[in-house]
């Protein structure tokens, strides 16, 4: 609800605001709260007393066109980010407003692709890189510039990826993320395949091709590293990418989904696809 004031400053009624609520896009549970984003616009739905807040520029938020939400449990704190790279933090002592991409005249492109939460630290994968904001102190700690965009960012013990549009990155979260020698492409050749990574190719294909009824000698046909590795470059993007995670860096199916931003279910599909289509290619 908003208060319209008159031009002589008299409140002339009690107003809605008539924002779009029709398709809603994101959700972020926090605590006893559910907010959501529907047709760029937020709102809140309470679990207890089955309250609805709806949030604008006119009750506090410092833009329009919301892009992404997030709740960082470790700090209590929803993070929303808009279409021109502004930025709201929200919690219990109100709205806290960090504008420094939406003010950088050096960044053109300032799309924000997806959030990512470690401790206090939120992770924003953009079009021109990664771009770390320090939760707790309200500011923008560090920004990595990639030549090409970010679509995720996940950090698996100590290491940090990167699913970008140029294929998955990597780096030691102890080295200087801000040097790109640093960051290493996820590429697969037959060196990098030892004897207990094709044991477990062979009997996850194996395993597969019971499932399929698929002869069970057909694994054992695998003699050559370089024809698996050629097989593996020829899977979709989403389908190497949870194929290398799950085989070659020993992700369980909650790491992948976590990392790449997508459902437990997904990686599951996309793996058992990428299974699938070895399977038959080595078949023919």
């Amino acid at each position: 609800m908003v208060v319209v004031q008159s031009v002589c400053g008299q409140a002339i009624g009690t107003w809605k605001s008539y924002l779009a609520y029709t398709n809603t896009t994101e959700c972020a549970e926090a605590n006893n709260l559910v907010y959501a984003i529907a047709d760029g616009s937020m709102f809140s739905y309470n679990k207890t007393d089955k309250e609805i807040v709806y949030y604008s520029k006119e009750n506090g938020l410092s833009d329009n066109e919301i892009g992404h939400i997030g709740f960082n449990e470790s700090i209590n704190t929803l993070l929303i980010t808009y279409a021109n790279g502004n930025l709201d933090l929200l919690n219990e002592q109100g709205i806290y407003n960090i504008p420094f991409l939406k003010s950088s005249v050096s960044i053109q492109d300032k799309t924000i692709n997806s959030i990512y939460f470690h401790n206090e630290f939120a992770y924003l994968s953009t079009e021109f890189g990664i771009m770390v904001v320090n939760m707790k102190k309200r500011e923008i700690k560090d920004t990595y510039k990639f030549d090409k965009a970010v679509l995720h960012v996940g950090i698996v013990g100590n290491k940090i990826y990167a699913a970008t549009s140029g294929g998955l990155f990597t780096a030691d979260t102890s080295s200087n993320l801000l040097d790109h020698n640093n960051w290493q492409k996820v590429v697969l050749d037959a060196s990098q395949l030892n004897e207990k990574e094709i044991k477990k190719l062979e009997d996850e294909i194996k395993e597969f091709g019971d499932l399929l009824a698929v002869d069970e000698d057909l694994a054992d046909s695998i003699s050559s590293r370089l024809d698996i590795i050629k097989l593996i470059h020829q899977l979709p993007p989403k389908q190497y990418e949870v194929f290398i995670l799950v085989v070659f860096k020993g992700l369980k199916y909650k790491q992948v989904a976590k990392l790449l931003h997508i459902s437990v279910q997904a990686v599951s599909k996309n793996y058992r696809k990428a299974l699938a289509f070895i399977n038959k290619s080595l078949e023919k």
